[in-house]
């Protein structure tokens, strides 16, 4: 006959709890790191979004000299002048704020539009250009310290899209 042998546990019993605090912040880093990898993915794809929505918006007829909204939150372009303000949708600045509904609009720029003859030389943007690039600036804060550590905080964002002028 086997007598079973009763282990003496009260030693040990505190020791999943010294583990798991120990792990805990590291699990936290991890997890927090993987939201804020997945927050820059997906502000990334939005101004990109935004900057290709711009562009095929700009490439159609005259509309290149319509930076500005006169209402829109997303920054205009330094030096735009009244006369490249219109009012929305028919502007640059509205349809890529249209798409970058969840970012900080504040942190949009929309830099101006810049255009290209047939062969690739800028030049102003006219009726004799043949293409026209849009570049949206973003700048993000991260939510984990070390992460923008690593990456530089904010972490800054450039999405540029050239379209034929139609």
């Amino acid at each position: 006959m086997t007598r079973w042998r009763r282990h003496n546990r009260e030693g040990s019993r505190g020791q999943s709890l010294v583990e798991f605090a120990l792990i805990l912040p590291v699990f936290l880093l991890l997890t927090l790191g993987v939201v804020d990898g997945a927050r820059i993915f997906t502000a990334y794809i939005a101004i990109t979004n935004g900057a290709r929505e711009g562009a095929l918006y700009a490439a159609t007829g005259t509309n290149y000299d319509k930076w500005c909204s006169t209402t829109t939150t997303v920054a205009c372009p330094t030096g735009w002048t009244a006369g490249k303000q219109s009012a929305n949708p028919d502007n640059i600045a509205y349809r890529v704020q249209q798409e970058t509904q969840g970012l900080t609009q504040a942190s949009i720029t929309l830099n101006p539009p810049t255009c290209a003859d047939s062969a690739g030389t800028a030049m102003a943007c006219g009726t004799s250009a043949a293409r026209v690039t849009i570049k949206v600036n973003y700048q993000m804060t991260l939510f984990v310290p070390v992460v923008g550590m690593l990456l530089s905080n904010p972490v800054r964002m450039d999405a540029t899209t050239s379209a034929m002028i139609q």
